[in-house]
């Protein structure tokens, strides 16, 4: 059979565009790093887009958008609320001695938006009469005492990262075994915003709270092992990433006209989980692989993003400070000095099977079937939280010597789930949906 002349690198960028990757609905990219498998210099370029028009039906349970309205249970239509995600990358490898080889690549890891429909999810809350009640639950009819539930408006997340690794190869009676690790540089920011009021003479972001936060650059690593043998094409794999620590900071802003306006400093620890993955690839058929990888998050640890507000600072427009309006509100303005954003209550468990067919010297296709599952259930956080399953198909052809173009696109469902927040305040039904990706890019070797 002819494994040797189809090198397990020869797939890897196809198969890497034939599958998206959604964990958590918060990862964009698979976080592999099988640049730095294979013999030659090379350098590499992608660019992926995930395209996913997800929606929700929001219910007003037991709330009230006017002091006079019914608390019977009604549905609103969200209307698209996840945006577009793009995934480019760079990437190399160069082989410094005969077993010794560095890798690097530059991606955007972690990314999400949401963004519901403004002014449509805030109300007064009410008994189960239909009566605006207070912060305590006791019947009111004054607008200034009345307690509103806010629901998620926006949210978004931006992230960078450079990877770097040397390995060392070390030849075995049967097979070699390459052990590599490195330094990761990342970055992160993001933002979130609620709705505050339920009046419809202030609309946009004239009665938000807005969160804005930068966790700068910090520094992880990797780490992997692979045993090969490569004259049947096969590669068993182990890599770590491991958890990467922020303090992040920024500014609060809250709005809620004729009642308080402020802006302040913020501070908030977050972090980005830590990451296992295991692969097999291994020749079962003249030019044909099959491979499997198993990968687990733990977004089980950030459940939510706490943001610690400076209470110090003056009140816009009055010499009192947020601290004191505070106090004399009887903390009713916590959640806005200090507020939280969930985040997650699951680990997420992602695997690939699939199959690769070198079809001429030329051309070489790939089909994939990926699923991304949380473990265990989860109600909390408005982020794309279901779990989804992917069919991909990719493809490599060289265009001239030492120059391939690899391409593919992944068609992906994603399942329906609830979004409900302990207090009850607010319930969200996002729908079945189907996304589509598509990915390009180049690899030159050197």
């Amino acid at each position: 059979m002819n494994f040797f002349f189809f090198k397990i690198s020869t797939l890897s960028a196809a198969i890497i565009a034939a599958t998206p990757a959604m964990a958590g609905g918060f990862d964009n990219s698979n976080r592999s790093f099988d640049i730095i498998y294979g013999d030659n210099n090379i350098i590499t370029t992608q660019f992926g887009q995930t395209f996913l028009p997800m929606k929700a039906n929001v219910n007003k349970m037991k709330r009230a958008q006017t002091s006079n309205a019914e608390a019977n249970s009604k549905r609103v239509k969200s209307g698209d609320i996840v945006g577009n995600l793009t995934r480019p990358q760079v990437g190399f490898r160069y082989k410094l001695l005969n077993d010794i080889s560095c890798a690097g690549q530059i991606e955007q890891p972690f990314a999400t938006q949401i963004s519901f429909a403004d002014d449509q999810y805030t109300y007064v809350k009410t008994d189960v009469s239909g009566n605006p009640v207070d912060i305590n639950g006791h019947p009111t009819y004054d607008p200034s005492s009345m307690d509103t539930a806010v629901a998620p408006i926006n949210s978004k997340y931006e992230s960078e990262s450079f990877t770097m690794a040397c390995g060392y190869t070390m030849a075995l009676p049967k097979g070699q075994v390459k052990i590599f690790a490195g330094p990761k540089i990342q970055s992160v920011k993001g933002s979130f915003n609620q709705d505050l009021t339920p009046s419809p003479s202030a609309i946009g972001e004239a009665d938000n709270l807005t969160v804005v936060l930068d966790g700068g650059t910090e520094l992880g690593y990797v780490a992997g092992i692979a045993y090969e043998i490569p004259k049947i094409a096969l590669r068993a794999s182990f890599l770590y990433h491991s958890q990467v620590d922020y303090d992040a900071k920024g500014t609060i802003t809250a709005k809620i006209p004729n009642v308080i306006s402020f802006n302040t400093r913020g501070t908030a620890k977050t972090f980005t989980p830590q990451t296992l993955e295991l692969a097999l690839v291994s020749g079962i058929a003249e030019d044909t692989l099959g491979f499997v990888k198993l990968r687990w998050s733990e977004y089980s640890k950030l459940t939510a993003l706490h943001v610690i507000g400076d209470d110090a600072k003056t009140i816009d427009g009055n010499r009192a400070t947020i601290a004191q309006a505070n106090q004399f509100s009887g903390n009713r303005l916590d959640p806005l000095i200090n507020p939280k954003l969930d985040m997650f209550s699951n680990d997420t468990f992602d695997y690939s099977i699939g199959i690769g067919h070198r079809v001429s010297d030329q051309l070489s296709v790939v089909t994939t079937f990926t699923s991304s599952t949380k473990i265990g259930d989860s109600t909390r956080s408005h982020l794309l939280d279901g779990s989804s399953y992917t069919l991909g198909f990719g493809g490599e052809y060289s265009l001239i010597k030492n120059l391939k173009l690899n391409g593919g696109l992944g068609f992906t469902l994603i399942d329906g789930y609830t979004v409900e927040l302990p207090s009850g305040d607010f319930r969200a039904e996002f729908s079945q949906t189907e996304a589509i990706s598509f990915q390009l890019g180049l690899s030159y070797e050197i």
